[in-house]
């Protein structure tokens, strides 16, 4: 709709015409009682519409008025008077609920209820016939130059609305028709389906006429279809392009929201790459320092010659407990404190070595018979020659040479319990080791073991000297007391066999017996 300033309307007044988009408007439920008084009582022709209850009533219905009689009344006039007013002010406060909410809502402001561009036809499908509308209808004919239009005020006095409702919302017919401007004609109806084509048709007949324009009934129907017809037609072929240019919009805003997600996954797939490679970098610059460290404690070690390293091993309380040496001068490869764990660490794959393991089992401060007397832990050295798995057949060969020379200098320093080979590390575990270690200590029994005509693997899965002594005590004429005899430890200490074992190995550690 088109709205005009009181200016440019020229009567003080804002009236509002339709755009060429739509040619008809429907406007309903008028906005609140003119603040002038009461509208006037015009008959209009062409509209048909009055008020519908008196205007001293109207007036009433807001402030019930008590007026004096006056001078020249009679007594009658004056008692119909008053029974007028009674039954108005009875008839005004008997208003059911629904009724109210209809008085409220005919105040409301005026408000566009449709627009559309099908003519009379649709225009008639929207029309209620449960409330007063006003509609605004452009007829339009002819084409070019003889293009005629006529604009039509419709007023929709609907004949199902309650009549309170229908005379309250049509005292306000002046003030929407004057919304509406300059109209060449108005016509009422009272249902939708009195709104067709021929009905409007012959109201407007006479005023083609009129512009010297020789129409009849027929022709002047079938021109408005066809206006009709191509007005829903330029219509939708703006829909369409507006439609077209939605979703162009639309795709336009999803590529570029897209291509937005794309920038922000590639912004953070860099910050991510950076963040890794900074985390690679102080990796890196930690081990570094880490072996230069290391580097530095190597170099700032005194060195250690061999045959110091083979005495500190062979000594029970040596600052070093293992050690390893190459195979082709017997040079000292490397020496630690920390036990089989640590000579695992140093066990290179492309290298043939040989090396000595001290194992320390118990403590000088715990008793093996639980009397209370001091006892001395045990240790036994262990001569193990490592081979690689990665070292070549002909290396191999080469480097095994020295095995005997290597065990050779190694007897000299100490006793060997037994020697052990291995390819991985996995062939020297510790539970293999003390295992056996008891097996070797328990083949110094062999001389009462010969008297009880006993194969020496039979102490293999029994090594306990507990065990040992209970079948001893079988045989007749047996000594018990020759069973507790261990390498390096004489008899009279009474240290068994069983004490070699991983929970005492563990035990000694913490104490620097390892």
């Amino acid at each position: 709709m088109e709205t005009c300033s009181d200016e440019q309307a020229g009567s003080g007044r804002i009236w509002v015409r339709p755009q060429r988009k739509s040619d008809w408007e429907l406007a309903l439920k008028p906005s609140k009682a003119s603040r002038s008084g009461a509208p006037e009582r015009k008959e209009e022709e062409e509209a048909g519409t009055k008020p519908f209850l008196p205007e001293g009533r109207r007036l009433r219905a807001s402030v019930p008025p008590s007026p004096s009689p006056s001078l020249g009344s009679t007594p009658t006039m004056q008692r119909a008077s008053l029974t007028s007013r009674a039954s108005w002010s009875a008839e005004s406060h008997a208003l059911s609920a629904p009724r109210k909410r209809s008085i409220v809502a005919a105040s409301q402001p005026v408000c566009v209820l449709g627009v559309g561009a099908g003519g009379i036809e649709e225009l008639s499908r929207s029309v209620d016939d449960r409330t007063v509308a006003w509609a605004l209808l452009r007829f339009q004919v002819g084409g070019g130059t003889f293009v005629r239009t006529k604009l039509v005020a419709v007023h929709c006095n609907g004949g199902c609305t309650p009549v309170m409702q229908r005379g309250l919302l049509n005292a306000r017919h002046k003030e929407v028709v004057g919304l509406f401007g300059d109209v060449h004609a108005s016509i009422e109806v009272t249902s939708g389906k009195e709104l067709t084509v021929e009905y409007l048709c012959e109201r407007l007949l006479r005023l083609f006429a009129a512009d010297d324009m020789d129409y009849s009934l027929e022709a002047l129907r079938q021109d408005y279809s066809r206006r009709v017809a191509q007005t829903e037609e330029a219509a939708a072929r703006k829909r369409c392009a507006l439609e077209e240019a939605a979703n162009a919009g639309a795709a336009a805003a999803a590529s570029a929201e897209a291509a937005s997600a794309e920038a922000a996954a590639q912004a953070q797939a860099c910050e991510l790459l950076q963040q890794q490679k900074e985390k690679d970098d102080r990796e890196k610059q930690t081990e570094q320092e880490k072996e230069l460290l290391q580097k530095i404690l190597e170099e700032a070690e005194p060195e250690v010659t061999v045959e110091e390293a083979l005495r500190c091993v062979s000594t029970d309380q040596g600052t070093f407990n293992w050690l390893l040496l190459e195979p082709t001068k017997l040079a000292l490869h490397k020496a630690g404190k920390g036990g089989l764990d640590e000579m695992k660490e140093h066990l290179s794959d492309h290298q043939v070595l040989f090396g000595l393991l001290r194992l320390s089992f118990g403590s000088g401060s715990r008793s093996a018979t639980g009397g209370g007397r001091a006892v001395p832990g045990i240790s036994k050295h262990v001569f193990v020659h490592w081979v690689g798995p990665r070292v070549s057949v002909v290396k191999r060969g080469v480097w095994n040479t020295g095995a005997g020379k290597a065990s050779a200098l190694i007897g000299k320093s100490c006793s060997v319990t037994f020697r052990r080979e291995a390819h991985t590390p996995s062939d020297i575990r510790l539970e293999d080791i003390v295992s056996e270690l008891r097996y070797s200590t328990a083949l110094h029994l062999m001389q009462p073991i010969q008297r009880l005509n006993m194969p020496a693997r039979a102490l293999h899965s029994n090594l306990s000297m507990h065990n040992l002594e209970d079948s001893m005590t079988q045989v007749p004429g047996t000594d018990t007391r020759r069973l507790t005899v261990v390498d390096g430890v004489a008899a009279t200490n009474g240290i068994a066999a069983g004490r070699i074992s991983v929970e005492e190995y563990r035990f000694a550690r913490p104490q620097g017996l390892v």
